[in-house]
């Protein structure tokens, strides 16, 4: 039979606290979902050269899910991490236009400028568990 003494005990039981609160109760935050989104005109042709925001607030605070659209107007978001996905719940959503080099000929129409903050796009979607993909639609003259 091991006896310990007093000390050798309370290094051990110190180290067994040190890894557990090191190892932690799981990932942090809230959980999020990978859904694919579509970014469109209202015509149906795709928005091109646009950053994609999606805002919702989980206890109080911000949480903020970012994308790029694709040429063919998909794109993927992320939250915590690169490509983890959106938070359930509901969204408030901006729409902006990628920064393009000078000389540099733009993929498609600028983006209209009542989308690009919060305040004045207008612009929700609600996230589930189920939801199979996220299709934000735009008006070209940006008066939807």
């Amino acid at each position: 039979m091991l006896i310990l003494s007093a000390t050798h005990r309370y290094f051990l039981c110190v180290a067994f606290l040190v890894l557990l609160a090191s190892t932690g109760c799981g990932p942090s935050g809230p959980r999020t979902y990978r859904i694919p989104g579509k970014l469109v005109y209202d015509d149906g042709s795709p928005v091109t050269g646009a950053s994609v925001v999606l805002q919702t607030t989980v206890k109080d605070q911000a949480v903020v899910a970012r994308g790029m659209a694709t040429p063919e107007g998909k794109f993927e978001l992320s939250t915590f991490k690169e490509g983890d996905g959106v938070v359930a719940g509901e969204h408030q959503v901006s729409i902006s236009p990628v920064p393009i080099p000078e000389g540099t000929k733009p993929l498609g129409p600028a983006v209209p400028s009542q989308y690009w903050d919060f305040s004045t796009s207008q612009l929700t979607t609600s996230i589930t568990p189920q939801t199979s993909e996220i299709v934000i639609t735009l008006a070209r003259s940006g008066k939807k």
